[in-house]
């Protein structure tokens, strides 16, 4: 027992020490591994420290590098932006245009200013601008540059040229420059107009072309304001006509001329505002008078107000109607302007008198009263007299009686007949007074009461004698109709330089009147009876010479007129002298009744020569006024 005890202790003491050694195996391991892992973790850490080393290494090698590079990108930014400076400051020292700048391809390149205009004066043709040919339907205009003062706008192209490379920042103002040496730069030139005269061409465009709108207008007649109300039709388009004539002058061909079809459009007429004329024509009446130190002469003023309320004036024109009548209130001034006498007016400037002794009652009245009519009238300086606004119409309504005058070739009796002797005796006073003859026209026959184209034609709403008032003061009409002689004098006051006027007219040829048959069946075949005798008409020039001292200063074409000659007209009888025997009721005889041929009347016209329509010639003294249909001398 105690044997196996024995041994039982001993194994387990064995294997005590077997536990033991298995214990301080593993603690050596454990030990051995603690080494190992701190000789690792020194080679890594060794390792970690040899590579922190490589990169710090590399990193600075790097970063040299890039501090090389940008060094070397600054300095060549700093050359670069100094030779931007130094090239855009050289180029805003200098005052010439840059290289490689064109004006309508005129090289104006290191040009000043003055000396690229006078470069392109110099080449710039004189005929640059052509004739453009405008045209809508059955109207055409030629239009001529110069009535529209149609020219290039050299100074705003030069200073266009001269703002290439300067109007930016340097860099784009040196990129322009650079890119305008290599690749060049042509301005076209800008083309202007006057915008008043080309208004005037739109304007007279506008009154000539078919279905034009007709804008409302209105006239004072007497004591009343008449207003016509507008309607619609077609408006010259004037910004795209405008535009039109600019860009064809840019592309005109040299030899031929462009046409242009004129642009229009549908437009109505401006609504009538009543306020608007009412502020136009309101006026306080003032009197005349002058001073003497500078002389000067203040005409006096008619006051001109409404009869009625604007408020009755806006009811009136509110309803669909083509005219409208408003009553004015006149006033006229205690002094007047042909009240104000001699000191006023104290030269005679002009005189000139015709005669119509043997002219029928009815026509002398007429004389008289459209002599009455202009007697008195001043013009100021500057100032346009319209003869047919003076007289009025002379109408029956408007006291004119019925006289004899011509249409056709032949005698009419015509109201007014006798004002165009007046108008054409105040055409000779104001030719000898030297002012400036504004519109005039000749008869299309001869008149018996003036030299050849010494006459003035009118016809109210269609031809009328106008003058202006060329002097530096007012002048004067004074007439004097006697029964038998009609004198016109302009009164004013001389100035420095005055002229001795000398009218001279002659005819330079004759014109055979035409011959018009006129068949007649009432008269026996072959028997002629003359109606109207004819007259010459003919061919005519007038001069006006100028002179001072007896020399002559100037020597003028007044006009070169044609007179036609007045028709003569001849009856040829066509009667036929063939008898049918008719038998009449309860009657046992026959009788015999004339049989009378239908023939269609013919005019034959002999010499070749034009038949214009109107005469007057001989003692008659009469003349005529056109008319838009029939031509009537009075």
């Amino acid at each position: 027992m105690s044997k196996e005890l024995t041994e039982e202790v001993k194994q387990e003491e064995k294997e005590i020490v077997n536990v033991a050694n298995e214990v301080k195996k593993e603690e050596n391991i454990e030990q051995q591994e603690n080494s190992n892992n701190e000789k690792n973790t020194e080679i890594k850490g060794e390792k970690q420290e040899i590579r922190q080393e490589e990169t710090q290494e590399i990193t600075s090698h790097k970063g040299k590098k890039i501090i090389y590079s940008i060094a070397t990108i600054l300095v060549v930014l700093f050359l670069i932006i100094s030779a931007f400076i130094l090239f855009a400051v050289i180029n805003s020292k200098s005052n010439k245009i840059i290289k490689g700048v064109l004006i309508n391809n005129i090289d104006v390149s290191n040009l000043t200013k003055n000396q690229a205009v006078e470069k392109i004066n110099n080449n710039i043709e004189k005929d640059e601008f052509k004739n453009i040919k405008l045209k809508y339907e059955d109207y055409e205009l030629e239009l001529v540059p110069e009535q529209i003062e149609l020219e290039y706008n050299i100074a705003e192209a030069v200073n266009e040229a001269y703002k290439i490379g300067r109007d930016s920042n340097l860099l784009f103002n040196n990129i322009n420059i650079l890119k305008t040496m290599i690749i060049k730069d042509n301005i076209e030139m800008p083309v202007t107009i006057n915008e008043e005269k080309y208004n005037e061409v739109v304007n007279n465009i506008q009154s000539n072309i078919t279905g034009a709108v007709e804008e409302s207008s209105y006239i004072i007649e007497g004591e009343n304001l008449i207003i016509t109300r507008g309607k619609r039709g077609l408006k010259v388009n004037s910004d795209e006509l405008k535009n039109q004539i600019i860009n064809t002058q840019h592309k005109i061909s040299k030899t031929e001329m462009e046409e242009i079809h004129i642009p229009v459009i549908e437009s109505d007429p401006k609504e009538i505002d009543i306020e608007k004329i009412y502020n136009e024509i309101y006026t306080e009446a003032k009197d005349a008078y002058y001073v003497e130190e500078p002389f000067e002469v203040f005409p006096h003023v008619l006051g001109v107000d409404f009869n009625i309320s604007i408020e009755e004036a806006k009811h009136i024109i509110s309803e669909k109607q083509d005219q409208y009548t408003i009553p004015l209130k006149i006033t006229t001034p205690t002094v007047t302007t042909d009240q104000l006498g001699t000191k006023a007016f104290p030269n005679l400037l002009g005189r000139y008198t015709t005669y119509y002794s043997s002219s029928s009652s009815n026509r002398k009245y007429n004389i008289a009263r459209a002599a009455g009519s202009i007697n008195g009238k001043t013009v100021m300086p500057g100032e346009v007299f319209s003869y047919n606004k003076a007289i009025g119409n002379p109408s029956q309504a408007n006291g004119y009686r019925l006289a004899t005058g011509f249409a056709g070739g032949k005698h009419v009796d015509s109201y007014g007949g006798g004002v165009c002797q007046v108008s054409s005796t105040l055409y000779n006073a104001v030719l000898y007074a030297n002012l400036d003859i504004i519109s005039r026209s000749n008869h299309s026959l001869p008149v018996g009461y003036v030299p050849p184209s010494r006459d003035a034609t009118v016809y109210y709403g269609a031809v009328d004698f106008k003058f202006k008032n060329t002097r530096n003061y007012p002048i004067k009409i004074v007439t004097y109709a006697s029964g038998s002689a009609l004198t016109i004098e302009i009164y004013g006051r001389k100035e420095e330089n005055e002229y001795e006027v000398v009218i001279e007219s002659w005819a330079i040829s004759s014109i055979a009147p035409t011959i018009k048959y006129i068949e007649n069946p009432n008269l026996p075949q072959g028997t002629e009876n003359v109606i109207s005798k004819g007259a010459n008409g003919y061919k005519s020039v007038a001069y006006k010479t100028l002179k001072q001292n007896g020399v002559v200063i100037s020597k003028t074409l007044l006009s070169s007129d044609i007179y036609g000659a007045e028709v003569r007209e001849i009856e040829i009888g066509t009667q036929s002298s063939y008898q049918v025997p008719v038998v009449i009721e309860n009657e046992q005889e026959s009788v015999p009744i004339q049989m009378q041929e239908t023939v269609p009347t013919v005019s034959i016209e002999e010499s070749g020569q034009e038949n214009s329509g109107e005469s007057n010639t001989g003692e008659n003294n009469n003349e005529n006024e056109d008319s838009p249909e029939t031509v009537i001398e009075i």
